[in-house]
């Protein structure tokens, strides 16, 4: 279900904005196809705070893989400094397509946006293609190795929660 239908937003950044440190991933040892921590909160408010406030510790001096870049207020939309922002409008990137009734919802939003002055551009972004030929190979190069150990870690912490055992007692899973 997606996060909005639960009264949640999300922020997802650029690869390496937050620290991995000390989270069970997959995703560590891979550093072609990087992996990307998100934020869940309540409100658009509180993803800002919540991002303002992660970067404002600095966690480049404790993982030396997360960039060394500040939070950027300046790059914000302020209505002020007078000019609009413009929104990309992708309707197919070569792999995706719209079906009819979301292609027509994104005609609406688009004519709405312009009636209302703001620009629209029609996005085309580089084809996919290749990437999508190259990510399987590259993600299941190890043979899913990573993945493996990480789901056992997680289906122990699951069934550990549904049962009566607690993590302090010798408990088994009931295939082992």
């Amino acid at each position: 279900m997606p996060a909005t239908f639960s009264g949640v937003y999300s922020h997802k950044p650029s690869s390496r904005r937050i620290s991995f440190k000390d989270t069970p991933t997959s995703r560590k040892a891979n550093l072609v196809i990087p992996g990307v921590v998100g934020i869940l909160d309540p409100s658009v408010v509180s993803l800002k705070l919540m991002f303002k406030s992660l970067q404002s510790t600095e966690p480049w001096k404790r993982d030396p893989f997360v960039l060394q870049l500040g939070y950027r207020e300046e790059r914000e939309y302020d209505s002020s400094r007078g000019t609009l922002p413009e929104f990309g409008i992708v309707k197919d990137n070569g792999i995706v397509q719209c079906y009819s009734p979301i292609a027509r919802a994104m005609d609406i939003v688009q004519k709405a946006l312009r009636k209302a002055g703001l620009n629209t551009v029609d996005w085309n972004p580089p084809s996919h293609g290749e990437t999508v030929a190259i990510h399987g190979p590259i993600a299941r190069g190890d043979g899913y190795l990573d993945a493996y150990k990480t789901s056992s870690c997680l289906e122990r912490l699951l069934y550990l929660r549904s049962s009566s055992c607690s993590p302090e007692e010798s408990c088994s899973l009931p295939h082992q």
